[in-house]
């Protein structure tokens, strides 16, 4: 793009892809950017785990289902948003874990997310997928953002996997604890 003030591009979104017309006029220099920026971000993407820059074609496409699975996301998750936690007096991913009303609150609404998630080159890492699919799922989605890889959508509940922390919690960490329940008189249970 010419930045003399003579030529600027303007992005049209298409139905599958974009077209990128470039219109010779004079025009003024907060257009130029303006137009600029609708480009740029026509052209790259925001990693859902970090927030980072993903540019076409880079980056993996993940399933709900394969985030919400993963311990490293839900500790990353955590540190993320420690400072909104701290206030609430969640001090720890620990603390985090065992605030049932905050887990579950956050867990439903990670695990409804009914998109794919773009993940950028610094955070797949976190993730035990592979990466080869995941990486050619990112390339279908720049090139039609229509495109959904199989088993989109919303996760189950008992595929939530916060890790174990401290040998406290179990892997799902949706799970209740088992009751004993009584069986006959109320007594005879104490009996046992």
């Amino acid at each position: 793009m010419l930045t003399d003030g003579r030529f600027f591009c303007k992005a049209v979104g298409c139905k599958e892809k974009f077209l990128i017309e470039i219109y010779e006029e004079k025009v003024k220099p907060h257009l130029i950017q303006q137009n600029a920026e609708i480009l740029s971000r026509l052209i790259s993407g925001v990693c859902d785990v970090c927030n980072g820059k993903v540019t076409s074609p880079d980056g993996y496409l993940l399933t709900t289902r394969e985030v919400v699975s993963t311990p490293a996301y839900w500790q990353h998750y955590y540190q993320y948003h420690n400072s909104q936690f701290v206030t609430l007096g969640v001090l720890s991913y620990e603390g985090f874990c065992r605030n049932p009303r905050l887990r579950v609150s956050c867990v439903n609404a990670v695990a409804g997310q009914r998109t794919p998630w773009m993940v950028c080159e610094n955070c797949i890492s976190k993730f035990a997928v592979d990466r080869e699919k995941a990486r050619s799922y990112a390339m279908q989605w720049w090139q039609d953002k229509a495109f959904q890889p199989p088993g989109t959508g919303p996760a189950s509940l008992s595929e939530v996997n916060l890790g174990v922390v401290g040998g406290l919690f179990p892997s799902a960490g949706m799970r209740k604890p088992p009751v004993l329940e009584p069986t006959g008189k109320w007594w005879e249970f104490w009996k046992k």
